[in-house]
Parts: structure tokens; C-alpha cells; sequence
């Protein structure tokens, strides 16, 4: 509750499976944001292109079809894009994710111009990043920029007075 009512990023660290999803669409419906779009996106074995365009979008000629795609950068603005398995990023999409986090800003795939959005970036990562950032693996400009406002979620073996509430709701 307390995170979700600052427009910051946040990066939402824990083992898979903890609920990282879960979370970062709570934080969203907690938000002021919560009356605009929430798009997620998983990048855990997702190639770079692929990526790039889910993310960014392509301009017509790009993709089989010569159709344009609008990707979940402009769909999310003003509300609030997840990106799961962020640590699986390459580095050049490492960048566009700081640019998006940063500015506001992207460029669809094949295309010259630079768009902006206003969207809340809430990132998931099931590794320690603070780590790749160490061994030269994750950007720093990156990691700090998300790493506004961290939470670490511990697994289900460690909270175990919320099983009886999972299987509740389940």
C-alpha cells in the first residue's frame, strides 16, 4: 500500500513463483492509476526482438504482413506496465527499459521518431540484480532507476500464516 500510492518506479525482487504478477497489479489497482490500463510482459525466454517489438512496437514493413504494431509502452500510458524477468534483458534492451524509465521515451522497431508515454514502470526480477550490476552483467543506470523503491518477496516457506489464505482463496 505504501508504494503504491508514489508514481515511482518499483522493482519487485523474490524467487519465482512468490507472486511478483500479483503484487505489481495490487500496487496498480492502489494506485491513482488504477482507472488506466495495466499491461504485463515476461521476458524470461522471450528473444530480443521479439521484446522489442511487445514492448515498443513495429512500424509497417517490419513484420510479415506490413502491418503496424502498437506495442505495451503506448498502451500503458498513464497506467502501468510490468515487466517480468527484467534480469533476462539483453543489453540493448537494457537500454530502451532505462530510456522508457527515465524519459518516457521509446522508439518503435523500424521507425525514426521518438515517442513518449507517461506510464509507471514496475519491474520484476527473480534474481539478485544488485549482483549482475556487480559482475557487469545488468546496467547501473538501470538497476538504480528501478531500484527507486525495492521490495523483496520471500518465498511461501517463509510465510507460512499465508498458505491457509492462499488455499482459501483458491
Amino acid at each position: 500500500r505504501h508504494y503504491a500510492s508514489f508514481d515511482v518506479p518499483v522493482l519487485l525482487a523474490g524467487e519465482p513463483g512468490t507472486g511478483k504478477a500479483r503484487l505489481a497489479r495490487a500496487m496498480h489497482l492502489g494506485s491513482l492509476r488504477s482507472d488506466r490500463p495495466f499491461h504485463a510482459i515476461n521476458l524470461a525466454g522471450m528473444p530480443e526482438d521479439l521484446a522489442m517489438v511487445e514492448l515498443f512496437g513495429a512500424k509497417r514493413g517490419v513484420l510479415p504482413g506490413g502491418v503496424n504494431k502498437i506495442g505495451l509502452a503506448q498502451k500503458s500510458d498513464r497506467g502501468t506496465l510490468f515487466v517480468a524477468g527484467v534480469e533476462h534483458a539483453s543489453p540493448a534492451l537494457q537500454l530502451a527499459l532505462w530510456r522508457l524509465a527515465e524519459e518516457g521515451s521509446f522508439t518503435p522497431l523500424g521507425g525514426q521518431e521518438v515517442l513518449t508515454t507517461n506510464l509507471r514502470l514496475i519491474a520484476g526480477s527473480g534474481m539478485d540484480l544488485a549482483r549482475r550490476v556487480a559482475d557487469g552483467v545488468f546496467r547501473p543506470d538501470l538497476y538504480y532507476t528501478l531500484a527507486v523503491a525495492e521490495l523483496h518477496l520471500p518465498p511461501l516457506r517463509d510465510r507460512r500464516g499465508d498458505v491457509a489464505i492462499l488455499a482459501q482463496h483458491f
